[in-house]
């Protein structure tokens, strides 16, 4: 998975991935509060190891407490289980990016007709933006593509801050995609992810087979 699109995940669904061990508390109070003051709920605060939990386990259009529980515990169960990496690549494998693509790796022959490792920043820019959702698809909803990848780059640019080595972040371009027929729609079936989950030997294998190398901590 390039460092690119690794940042602009990160940057807009999880700035704190690397730090926290499955549920960033703090972010969850403050979505908490902010909830509680509009009245309604305006926004969550899953990181990405509970989207991963919610998108093989549990029913994410049900807004429960009890399932917002049920996932903080299965996200604690992942990390503990596995490393940051494997973590990262099975939700990048599975995330739904409209039309029907499944990971970063279908999404970027559908929409730019080339392999995820070729992404610019402005392209790991876009498909990030659309984790959130079918609706920031540059096909459907043009412009609302447009403002959530520019959003992906400000939230990117502002981490980088402190890390100077990615300050260097190219300008804003108006141009959003290209439409490419040649879709690429693998997905991992939820039954084998689940399977490795459980037997850590299963995920070596198969992150081996896929041309990464995991290890536990």
């Amino acid at each position: 998975m390039p460092k690119v699109l690794y940042s602009s995940v990160t940057a807009i669904e999880d700035q704190h991935f690397e730090e926290h061990w499955g549920v960033d508390f703090p972010r969850m109070f403050s979505a908490a509060v902010r909830n509680v003051v509009k009245g309604r709920i305006t926004g969550g605060a899953s990181t990405i190891t509970m989207q991963l939990a919610g998108n093989l386990f549990l029913d994410r259009s049900d807004r429960s407490f009890r399932r917002k529980m049920q996932e903080i515990l299965l996200a604690l169960q992942i990390e503990r289980r596995y490393t940051k990496p494997q973590i990262f690549t099975m939700y990048a494998n599975q995330v739904y990016l409209a039309h029907g693509n499944y990971g970063f790796a279908a999404a970027s022959q559908f929409y730019f007709g080339k392999p995820v490792t070729d992404l610019k920043l402005q392209e790991a820019a876009l498909l990030a933006g659309m984790v959130n959702g079918p609706k920031f698809s540059p096909l459907t909803n043009p412009d609302l593509a447009l403002n959530r990848r520019n959003l992906v780059i400000h939230r990117m640019k502002r981490k980088a801050r402190s890390r100077p080595r990615m300050r260097r972040l190219p300008g804003k371009r108006r141009s959003v995609c290209t439409s490419s027929i040649r879709a690429m729609t693998w997905r991992p079936t939820s039954s084998k992810i689940f399977a490795s989950i459980l037997n850590p030997r299963m995920a070596q294998k198969r992150s081996m087979s896929e041309g990464c190398v995991f290890t536990r901590r």
